[in-house]
């Protein structure tokens, strides 16, 4: 995680190894689209919110790619959840 103030956001950066666990942990069970991060931000609060940056594609034949953000909370027992996914294509 990069060098952040408590309850301010990191700048965008490469997925850490733990970062990457939380990605993978908190997308477990979801299905019908699949999202791959490229970069992530972080908050620091009572556990810890992340802003993955991900190229999403609908899990059918010639679904095109198209970029989206999601949101998830790690709390301070490291239970992961999404708490917000939005397409970002216009």
């Amino acid at each position: 995680m990069a060098n952040q103030f408590s309850g301010g956001w990191s700048p965008f950066h490469e997925l850490s190894d733990e970062e990457k666990d939380v990605f993978i942990h908190g997308m477990e069970g979801f299905v019908g689209i699949s999202y791959q991060p490229l970069v992530v931000a972080t908050q620091v609060v009572a556990g810890c919110n992340y802003a993955f940056f991900c190229n999403a594609e609908l899990e059918s034949p010639g679904a095109a790619p198209y970029p989206a953000m999601v949101h998830m909370f790690r709390d301070l027992k490291g239970n992961v959840g999404i708490t917000d996914i939005k397409s970002l294509a216009y």
